[in-house]
């Protein structure tokens, strides 16, 4: 949040309206927090917290159950037969692809709020924790899965109660602002 005060502010004034500072947010409140959920799939979307893959590589293999043809706009249908292993790039191919974002290396919440003439784009975690279970490649998912649910509870809370109590700012040292470092580790967090 160092590197995006003003989403920083958006989302403590928020909180602070809507929750008060007598108490932390619950899990209860996230309906009645809209910025606080649209900044939590701008987490997702921004850094993939899981082995699905990111900018140094493709991520968990997936099987493939059925044969089917793959049919992506701008290119030649490829048949993928049965059993064959498909390892996804979440990140690149998906949740920062220029033909489903607009501009989709910003960090940018406010690209989930529909407004007047301009749908809410794609909702990322509908990507990352759905992509074994969907229809090819479609994306609609006829349930949630156990790890959605666990990870949009768990990055809510965190956001909302870090976002509620404490001011991240950039570090300084001997007066000058030290810039935090952006990119992705290898592992799983």
């Amino acid at each position: 949040m160092s590197l995006y005060p003003e989403v920083q502010a958006a989302a403590q004034k928020e909180l602070d309206t809507i929750i008060g500072t007598d108490h932390l947010p619950k899990i209860a409140d996230c309906t009645q927090l809209p910025y606080m959920m649209v900044l939590c799939k701008e987490v997702f979307c921004w850094h993939v917290a899981s082995p699905t893959g990111s900018d140094r590589g493709p991520g968990i293999p997936h099987r493939a159950r059925p044969d089917f043809i793959y049919d992506c706009e701008g290119s030649l249908p490829l048949f993928i037969p049965k059993d064959s292993l498909i390892t996804p790039n979440i990140w690149l191919k998906m949740i920062h692809d220029p033909d489903r974002y607009a501009n989709p290396m910003a960090f940018d919440p406010t690209r989930f709020i529909p407004t007047a003439g301009k749908a809410a784009e794609q909702d990322p975690v509908r990507m990352c924790f759905s992509f074994g279970r969907c229809q090819v490649f479609t994306f609609k998912a006829d349930r949630e899965t156990v790890g959605k649910i666990l990870a949009d509870t768990t990055v809510f809370m965190a956001c909302s109660t870090i976002l509620a109590v404490f001011n991240m700012t950039k570090a300084r040292e001997n007066g000058v602002v030290v810039e935090p470092p952006v990119g992705q580790a290898d592992g799983t967090v």
